[in-house]
């Protein structure tokens, strides 16, 4: 069986490596190939639950292709939970309680959510940029979680080889478990 990876448009960049393909290309590609052999598609980064139900339901369509999800996709919390208006721009997964105290939920990001249609590199940096930032949860006027996290940006140009090389060791991790 082979895995077909499919991430939203603009991660047109991740979808360079073998067996990925962006949402538009794993349209054109599902409803042209033919299908001497298995494949597995795994929902990636940057689809909306809309792309998800499109790509299932050309699925559907063509009863003669093998092919299989590989589980059902997370779903988005609802905007009434989290501190965003659109549906779009929640960026993680309905929590599910994992024991007494702990909960935990799956990062998903929508191609057209705030945080990938903004750009944030400013004329006349060299392309570097460095902050920190400190985030506090509160909850009942208790103080449950101290987070400081320091993170660097780097230009689009300078990014692309560790981008790549990230992206095939993450592709090979995900190979070796399926």
């Amino acid at each position: 069986m082979t895995d077909i990876v499919v991430v939203g448009d603009r991660f047109a960049e991740f979808s360079e490596n073998d067996n990925v393909f962006t949402f538009s290309q794993a349209l054109k590609f599902l409803s042209a190939a033919k299908y001497e052999d298995n494949y597995q598609i795994i929902f990636g980064q940057g689809l909306s639950k809309e792309n998800i139900e499109e790509i299932k339901n050309s699925l559907c369509r063509d009863t003669d292709k093998k092919l299989l999800l590989n589980h059902s996709p997370l779903l988005w919390e609802k905007t009434r939970i989290t501190h965003k208006h659109k549906k779009k721009n929640v960026l993680i997964s309905k929590t599910i309680k994992t024991g007494d105290i702990s909960y935990q939920c799956h990062l998903l990001i929508d191609d057209d959510c705030a945080e990938m249609t903004v750009r944030y590199f400013r004329p006349g940096l060299r392309g570097d940029f460095t902050a920190e930032c400190i985030i506090n949860v509160i909850q009942n006027s208790t103080l449950c979680l101290f987070v400081t996290i320091k993170f660097s940006a780097v230009d689009k140009e300078n990014l692309s080889l560790i981008e790549q090389q990230m992206a095939t060791k993450s592709l090979s991790h995900l190979y070796l478990i399926s």
